[in-house]
Protein backbone atom coordinates (compact mmCIF):
# COMPACT_ATOMS: atom_id res chain seq x y z
CA UNK A 1 0.00 0.00 0.00
CA UNK A 2 2.82 2.28 0.09
CA UNK A 3 2.78 5.29 -1.78
CA UNK A 4 -0.37 5.42 -1.92
CA UNK A 5 -1.17 6.91 1.25
CA UNK A 6 1.79 7.72 4.45
CA UNK A 7 3.26 5.59 6.99
CA UNK A 8 0.70 7.28 9.82
CA UNK A 9 -2.17 6.64 7.31
CA UNK A 10 -1.74 3.39 6.92
CA UNK A 11 -1.02 2.49 10.58
CA UNK A 12 -4.59 3.80 11.24
CA UNK A 13 -5.83 2.01 7.54
CA UNK A 14 -4.59 -1.44 9.53
CA UNK A 15 -6.13 -0.66 12.65
CA UNK A 16 -9.25 -0.14 11.37
CA UNK A 17 -8.94 -3.60 9.61
CA UNK A 18 -8.20 -5.44 13.13
CA UNK A 19 -11.12 -3.66 14.69
CA UNK A 20 -13.34 -4.40 11.62
CA UNK A 21 -12.67 -7.89 12.43
CA UNK A 22 -13.11 -8.15 15.72
CA UNK A 23 -16.80 -6.19 15.09
CA UNK A 24 -17.57 -8.92 12.82
CA UNK A 25 -16.24 -12.34 15.18
CA UNK A 26 -17.38 -10.88 18.52
CA UNK A 27 -19.33 -7.62 17.79
CA UNK A 28 -16.65 -4.88 19.45
CA UNK A 29 -17.75 -2.10 18.69
CA UNK A 30 -14.43 1.08 18.81
CA UNK A 31 -14.43 4.48 17.79
CA UNK A 32 -11.30 6.66 17.01
CA UNK A 33 -10.83 10.43 17.21
CA UNK A 34 -8.90 11.93 14.05
CA UNK A 35 -8.48 15.02 16.66
CA UNK A 36 -6.75 12.85 19.07
CA UNK A 37 -4.10 11.15 16.35
CA UNK A 38 -0.89 12.83 15.84
CA UNK A 39 -2.18 13.32 11.70
CA UNK A 40 -1.50 16.48 9.74
CA UNK A 41 -4.55 17.78 7.96
CA UNK A 42 -3.44 16.64 4.54
CA UNK A 43 -3.15 12.88 6.15
CA UNK A 44 -6.64 13.12 7.75
CA UNK A 45 -8.06 14.16 3.82
CA UNK A 46 -5.86 11.52 2.46
CA UNK A 47 -7.42 9.19 5.04
CA UNK A 48 -11.01 10.23 4.60
CA UNK A 49 -10.37 10.03 0.74
CA UNK A 50 -9.01 6.48 0.85
CA UNK A 51 -12.35 5.71 3.33
CA UNK A 52 -14.43 7.16 0.26
CA UNK A 53 -18.56 7.45 0.23
CA UNK A 54 -20.88 4.37 1.00
CA UNK A 55 -24.48 4.02 0.51
CA UNK A 56 -25.59 6.12 3.42
CA UNK A 57 -25.67 9.00 5.07
CA UNK A 58 -27.78 11.18 7.55
CA UNK A 59 -27.64 14.71 9.12
CA UNK A 60 -28.65 14.68 12.82
CA UNK A 61 -30.07 18.64 14.10
CA UNK A 62 -29.61 18.11 18.08
CA UNK A 63 -27.02 20.26 19.80
CA UNK A 64 -25.41 21.64 16.12
CA UNK A 65 -25.43 19.45 12.93
CA UNK A 66 -23.84 15.95 12.93
CA UNK A 67 -23.20 14.36 9.72
CA UNK A 68 -23.08 10.35 9.49
CA UNK A 69 -21.21 8.99 6.83
CA UNK A 70 -21.16 5.22 5.77
CA UNK A 71 -17.37 4.25 4.39
CA UNK A 72 -17.39 2.19 0.93
CA UNK A 73 -16.03 -0.60 3.73
CA UNK A 74 -19.46 -1.51 5.58
CA UNK A 75 -19.33 -1.14 9.53
CA UNK A 76 -16.72 1.89 9.32
CA UNK A 77 -18.32 5.29 9.59
CA UNK A 78 -17.37 8.74 9.77
CA UNK A 79 -19.14 10.91 12.27
CA UNK A 80 -18.21 14.65 12.05
CA UNK A 81 -19.68 16.84 14.95
CA UNK A 82 -20.35 20.55 14.61
CA UNK A 83 -21.66 23.10 17.35
CA UNK A 84 -24.39 25.74 16.51
CA UNK A 85 -21.41 28.00 14.54
CA UNK A 86 -20.77 25.52 12.19
CA UNK A 87 -17.52 24.89 13.64
CA UNK A 88 -15.94 21.15 13.39
CA UNK A 89 -16.14 19.96 17.03
CA UNK A 90 -14.98 16.19 16.70
CA UNK A 91 -14.32 13.95 13.62
CA UNK A 92 -14.87 10.11 14.40
CA UNK A 93 -14.70 6.89 12.78
CA UNK A 94 -16.65 4.40 14.42
CA UNK A 95 -16.30 0.85 13.62
CA UNK A 96 -20.29 -0.27 14.37
CA UNK A 97 -23.16 -1.56 12.43
CA UNK A 98 -24.60 1.98 12.93
CA UNK A 99 -23.37 5.01 14.72
CA UNK A 100 -24.77 5.51 18.51
CA UNK A 101 -25.76 8.68 17.20
CA UNK A 102 -28.51 7.56 14.81
CA UNK A 103 -29.82 5.11 17.19
CA UNK A 104 -33.13 6.09 18.79
CA UNK A 105 -32.90 6.67 22.46
CA UNK A 106 -35.58 5.01 24.67
CA UNK A 107 -37.14 8.19 26.05
CA UNK A 108 -37.06 9.62 22.65
CA UNK A 109 -39.09 6.16 21.57
CA UNK A 110 -41.43 6.45 25.04
CA UNK A 111 -41.99 9.96 23.93
CA UNK A 112 -42.90 9.79 20.39
CA UNK A 113 -45.12 6.61 21.04
CA UNK A 114 -47.11 8.92 23.84
CA UNK A 115 -47.51 11.21 21.38
CA UNK A 116 -48.82 9.32 18.70
CA UNK A 117 -51.56 7.56 21.25
CA UNK A 118 -52.37 11.18 22.12
CA UNK A 119 -52.84 12.46 18.61
CA UNK A 120 -54.73 8.99 17.54
CA UNK A 121 -57.41 9.40 20.60
CA UNK A 122 -57.85 13.08 19.46
CA UNK A 123 -58.46 12.74 15.68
Amino acid sequence: MSGRVSGAVEAILNQLSGDLERLVKDGIQTAIDLRTLPLTDPEIIQLIAFLGEGEVSATVNAQGRSDVRETVYPGLWLVTHFDGSERQQGQLIEVTDIPEILKTQRADALAGQQALSKRLATD
